[in-house]
C-alpha cells in the first residue's frame, strides 16, 4: 500500500510539473493532469477492496510463519530460555513481561487462524488434523505461562514443548509439501 502511495506521488508530481510551464498554460491539461492525479491516489483504496482473499496455500503458509516467528521464536522458547538463563534464547537482556504482552496479541491473532482452519475443505483435511494437536498445545503451553509468570532463573514454570515443537514441524512439513504439488 505505501508503495503504490508513493508511486502515485511521483506520478502526480510528474503530471503536475508538466502543466507548470506559464507560457503555454492550457486550462484543459492542467485539469486533466490533476483529475488524473486524484484517481492515482484513490487507486490504492479501490484496489484493495476489490482484492480477492488470499489462497489456502498462501494462508497456509502465512500461519505456519506466525507460529514459528510469533509464537516460538518471539514467543515460547524466549521464555523458556528466560526461566533458564534469565536471558533471551539469543543470549541477550529482556523484558519478560513485553514478550508476554506480545504473545498475547500473537494470541489474540491465533484465534483467527483457528477460525480459518476450521473453514478449510476437506482437501485440507490432513494439515487440518495437524492444526488440531497444534493449536491446544499452543493453548496449553500460554496458559502455563499465565498461570505461572516466568521470573529469571527460576524453574518452578515447567514448559515442555516437545509436542509443540513435534507439531510445529509437521505442520510446516505438510504446508511445505502443498507447494510442491
Amino acid at each position: 500500500m505505501k508503495k503504490q502511495l508513493v508511486l502515485s506521488c511521483i506520478i502526480a508530481i510528474i503530471l503536475l510539473s508538466g502543466c507548470s510551464n506559464t507560457n503555454n498554460i492550457n486550462p484543459t491539461d492542467a485539469n486533466t493532469a490533476i483529475n488524473e492525479s486524484k484517481n492515482l491516489f484513490n487507486f490504492g483504496e479501490i484496489s484493495s477492496k476489490t482484492d480477492t482473499a488470499p489462497s489456502p496455500e498462501k494462508m497456509l503458509r502465512e500461519i505456519s510463519n506466525f507460529v514459528i516467528a510469533d509464537i516460538w521464536n518471539v514467543g515460547f522458547v524466549d521464555v523458556i530460555s528466560y526461566t533458564r538463563s534469565g536471558t533471551s534464547s539469543t543470549g541477550a537482556s529482556m523484558d519478560i513481561d513485553f514478550t508476554i504482552e506480545q504473545l498475547g496479541k500473537a494470541m489474540e491473532e491465533k484465534k483467527e487462524y483457528d477460525t480459518y482452519m476450521n473453514e478449510l475443505d476437506i482437501k485440507y483435511d490432513s494439515i487440518k488434523k495437524i492444526w488440531a494437536k497444534l493449536s491446544p498445545e499452543i493453548d496449553l503451553l500460554y496458559k502455563q505461562i499465565q498461570e505461572t509468570p516466568p521470573k529469571a532463573n527460576d524453574n518452578s514454570l515447567k514448559l515442555d514443548a516437545g509436542k509443540f515443537n513435534q507439531y510445529s514441524e509437521a505442520f510446516s512439513k505438510e504446508v511445505n509439501d502443498l507447494a510442491k504439488l
